[in-house]
């Protein structure tokens, strides 16, 4: 055994040298979030007065656009393997999928829930194939 501490991985991710510390992150976008956060709760409240349909395809847009956010948040991390347009596909495709998993008869649809995590492995697969 050796004396020597273990070897890290390098940092992924922006870095966060220089910041006071308890502070991390970049906070210039507090404001995008705040507003973000609003019209979510107001359609989520207008969501809980209705029904049907309009419930299904208010679920599904919502959800579709928390898939993109998140798909646009993490694309940093592999940044060679995403397209500008990944996001957007990844969040449309998941607010479909649901649509289609709400909307349809039977037990089946649930089945459609695999079609976005394939699609969202198979972008590295496809990057060396150039763009869509």
């Amino acid at each position: 055994m050796s004396d020597e501490p273990p070897k890290r991985h390098p940092q992924v991710g922006p870095s966060t040298e220089g910041a006071p510390r308890g502070i991390s992150g970049n906070w210039s976008d507090l404001g995008t979030r705040i507003a973000s956060a609003v019209v979510l709760v107001l359609l989520g409240a207008l969501l809980v007065l209705s029904s049907g349909i309009w419930l299904a395809i208010g679920v599904s847009i919502l959800c579709g656009g928390m898939i993109w956010e998140l798909a646009r948040l993490t694309a940093w991390r592999h940044a060679e393997f995403h397209s500008p347009r990944h996001p957007v596909l990844i969040g449309v495709l998941g607010g479909l999928t649901l649509l289609a998993m709400l909307m349809l008869p039977g037990d089946w649809p649930m089945l459609l829930a695999v079609v976005p995590v394939l699609a969202g492995w198979g972008a590295p697969m496809c990057a060396t194939a150039g763009p869509i």
